[in-house]
């Protein structure tokens, strides 16, 4: 079962930030989510959530789904 049921997705959150946006460039140095990519302490937004639909999408496909 595990990891293989484990879709790393606050890793690629954190690495999916914009170095040219100081706030990115500061809250990936602290490894926590963009600003741009929540909308607030606890959830994703629209672009947050999206990047999860693709991890998931990956990983449902790798699977043979």
């Amino acid at each position: 079962m595990w990891p293989a049921q484990y879709v790393p997705v606050r890793d690629a959150i954190v690495e999916s930030y914009n170095p040219s946006i100081p706030a990115d460039v500061t809250a990936h140095g602290l490894e926590i989510p963009s600003p741009i990519l929540v909308s607030d302490n606890i959830h994703y937004n629209t672009a947050g959530y999206a990047i999860v639909a693709s991890l998931v999408q990956i990983w449902l496909t790798q699977l043979g789904y």
